[in-house]
Order: structure tokens, then C-alpha cells, then sequence
């Protein structure tokens, strides 16, 4: 038969191994405290800079709204709206075609974007009322505490609009 034997846990250390990871430790938390003073960045210890402030104090975003026969604007929501499309990758399209292409482009695409909410709505893709156009605006925020202003810009500038029937032009 087996002897039981108790393994009691030896909750002691020895003193070179507390020294060793007392000086670890404190090495950790000076060199974090040291760059955080400094402000500065040495791996693996870091200030964390790009979390530090704010890029601006000024926000903008390229926004497309559509247009109803009467002329009043309406949000319109990717997703539901303009599918395959979602919001991300929507903007992050358009902001391309944009950048690479050039303004006429631009007002090609939101033609098309207008063609292809008109063709899913008629088809009963999604509720949207019958718009007439899409318009895009570049709006400007500056930075609120909590963004309490996100839904009032303090600029809007018309870019293109696009409407049926007719051609997108760039609005200047």
C-alpha cells in the first residue's frame, strides 16, 4: 500500500526570488511612471500617445442625405437603404472615389447610389419613402464633452447633388 503523503504548500519564498521580483516590479512601475513624465516612448513602456489627446478640435465628415419631392432632406440609413452597402464600408468607398477619382466621379457614384435606392425600394427592399435626389454635404463639428452636438453641425457644405432624371453635378 502507498503511504499518503501531504504536500502542504510552502507558502514562503525565498529571499533571492522576492528580491528578484520586488526589483521587476518596481523597474516596471518606474520606467511606466518615467515615460509618463516624460512624456516620451521607449518599448515596452509607454505614455500611450495616440490615446493622450485629441488630433483636433474640429471634426468633419462627408454625409449623403436623400431629397424628398417637396424638398425637405432626410437621413438616410446604409444599411437598410442602400444594400449590400453598410456604413463603413459606404463611406470608406465613397471617400475613395473621391480621393482617387475626382469630383465628377464622386457625382457618377451618387447617381448611381441614387438608381440603386430607388430600384430596392420600388422592389420592396426597404420602407424609404420616394426621394427625388441625394445630396452630399461635408459637415464640421467642433469637439463637445460627450459629442452633445452630433447632430448639429456648425457647417454644412453642400458638395453634389444627384437627381433623377437628370445629372449629378458638383455643386460649388
Amino acid at each position: 500500500m502507498h503511504a499518503e503523503t501531504s504536500h502542504a504548500a510552502d507558502d514562503s519564498m525565498s529571499p533571492a526570488r522576492r528580491s528578484v521580483l520586488s526589483a521587476f516590479f518596481a523597474l516596471l512601475i518606474l520606467g511606466h511612471g518615467y515615460e509618463i513624465a516624460a512624456r516620451s516612448e521607449h518599448w515596452p513602456f509607454s505614455n500611450y500617445p495616440m490615446y493622450a489627446g485629441l488630433a483636433s478640435d474640429r471634426v468633419s465628415r462627408k454625409v449623403i442625405v436623400g431629397v424628398l419631392p417637396d424638398g425637405r432632406e432626410i437621413p438616410l440609413e446604409i444599411n437598410r437603404d442602400l444594400s449590400p452597402f453598410d456604413n463603413t464600408r459606404f463611406y470608406s468607398a465613397m471617400h475613395r472615389v473621391s480621393a482617387e477619382r475626382g469630383p465628377a466621379a464622386y457625382a457618377h457614384a451618387l447617381k448611381q447610389l441614387l438608381l440603386r435606392y430607388e430600384q430596392l425600394r420600388v422592389r420592396g427592399d426597404h420602407q424609404g419613402p420616394a426621394i427625388v435626389a441625394l445630396r452630399a454635404y461635408e459637415m464640421r463639428w467642433p469637439v463637445l464633452p460627450g459629442a452633445s452636438n452630433k447632430d448639429h453641425p456648425n457647417s454644412r457644405k453642400r458638395l453634389i447633388e444627384a437627381r433623377l432624371g437628370g445629372a449629378a453635378e458638383a455643386v460649388r
